[in-house]
């Protein structure tokens, strides 16, 4: 009996220890608005950055930055345009200020202005798509490849085009693509829908071998990419690979785009993947994300600083921005409105500031956890930041060069103005350094906004 009570007593002693213990630690969650993380038996927390490629968010909305972990050289590799301006807008300022490396657009728009000499003097590679006849349609010759197992018609066309090509564009025109999203022109025009239909596969390799062939004899120098699926998928993609393989047909650029805004963090797995399979048979094309951004929300500078930061970690060979209607319903692909940057009286948009940015980071990239809420692309002397939830920040940057004293910091915010011409806002402060580590606050960020960030020590 005794016995039983001493273990009575001492089960009521521990359910209040146990009882006491989470009070506190309720109490305390809800003083500081602080999430304990979980941390598994035997790990110690740790500041190192996450290395997942989904995102993550860290609790108390604080962003993490160790100067020592570095990864490769920034490349601006993000900086390319589906074409979006013309010989005289924008402006030089708006355009050539980007830094701009690369161009893709339509037959159409390439020979309906001079505008060989502009994409010469920014240093810009073109990229020409054959197909892109007009710009509603993108196919509108009154005839279809193969159509009724006549395939004269198709390969004419093409030795047409390919020999008037430098005479028009100039002599960087090297890179042709065949046929710019295949599945979803074929689809709008009533042929057969998807890469799994027996027909339209069919239809389409045999495009592609014809043209392919046509090029390589009439400009052997010319690149030639494709296949510009609208989306990455894995089993087409793998298909188109085995048969311009079987067939000596190998593209010398492979491609595709990513038009999902959810899935910006997935493109480095993407390219993996598809160099992976491609080393399995020895081979190893460029690669590029032809077209990158969403249609429902075009000219968000948030969601590109997330697009550029995965280009960069895929380490592909080149990209560029997707152009879609701005909201009063005017392309964005035309008009000089440079792919939803630039709004309708030829002035920047928020977004244009985030290319800004982007095109002014160099050196090695510092390697930061995938934040949704936050994203970030840092070199050692620059910060790249966006804020897709408002409310303040915390950057701690760890392994600054200097021990203790102070640095000079410029942050330049740049609000979200939507359509509206971006004003930024400029602020030089001075932080103080202790023990290394550098923690700046950024207080008051609204839902969009951006912030460049040098340090200068």
């Amino acid at each position: 009996m005794k016995m039983l009570l001493k273990i009575l007593i001492l089960l009521v002693v521990v359910i209040i220890i146990i009882f006491v213990g989470w009070r506190l630690a309720k109490r305390n969650h809800l003083i500081t608005g602080i999430t304990i993380p979980n941390v598994l038996p035997n790990q110690a927390t740790s500041t190192k950055p996450a290395t997942s490629t989904k995102p993550v968010v860290i609790s108390g909305d604080q962003i993490l930055i160790d100067l020592n972990k570095t990864e490769n050289n920034i490349t601006g590799v993000g900086l390319g345009f589906t074409f979006g301006f013309d010989a005289t807008s924008p402006s030089r300022t708006i355009l050539e200020g980007l830094k701009p490396k690369y161009v893709r657009g339509p037959l159409w728009w390439f020979k309906s202005m001079p505008i060989a000499q502009r994409i010469n003097s920014a240093g810009m590679s073109p990229q020409v798509i054959l197909s892109d006849l007009e710009p509603a349609t993108g196919w509108t010759k009154g005839f279809w490849p193969g159509e009724n197992g006549n395939w004269t018609k198709w390969e004419t066309y093409i030795g047409t085009i390919v020999s008037e090509m430098e005479e028009k564009i100039g002599s960087r025109a090297l890179e042709v693509d065949i046929f710019n999203e295949p599945t979803s022109i074929w689809a709008r025009h009533g042929k057969s829908v998807g890469w799994s239909n027996a027909e339209i596969q069919n239809n389409l390799t045999e495009t592609w071998r014809r043209a392919f062939l046509t090029i390589r004899k009439e400009a052997p120098t010319f690149k030639i990419a494709g296949p510009s699926f609208s989306g990455y998928d894995y089993q087409s993609l793998k298909g188109f690979i085995d048969f311009s393989a079987a067939n000596n047909v190998m593209p010398d650029i492979l491609t595709w785009h990513e038009l999902d805004s959810s899935t910006p963090e997935e493109i480095p797995t993407h390219v993996a993947e598809i160099k992976s399979y491609l080393a399995t048979k020895n081979l190893n094309p460029k690669i590029q994300i032809q077209e990158y951004g969403p249609s429902n929300d075009p000219s968000n500078p948030v969601l590109m600083i997330r697009y550029f930061k995965n280009l960069e970690k895929s380490q592909i060979d080149a990209s560029a921005k997707a152009c879609w209607n701005d909201p009063d319903g005017t392309s964005g692909c035309l008009n000089g409105r440079l792919d939803n940057l630039v709004n309708g009286q030829g002035q920047a948009k928020s977004i244009w500031y985030a290319f800004k940015g982007y095109s002014e980071l160099s050196g090695k990239i510092v390697t930061t956890a995938d934040y949704k809420d936050f994203p970030i692309l840092a070199t050692k002397d620059k910060i790249l930041l966006g804020s897709e939830k408002g409310g303040s920040i915390n950057l701690k940057i760890s392994n600054v060069p200097k021990q203790s004293g102070e640095i000079n910091l410029q942050i330049m915010k740049v609000p979200y103005a939507g359509s509206n011409t971006a004003v930024p806002v400029t602020e030089n402060r001075k932080v103080k350094i202790e023990n290394s580590t550098v923690t700046i606050t950024l207080e008051n960020t609204a839902v969009k906004d951006i912030y460049l960030i040098t340090l200068d020590f």
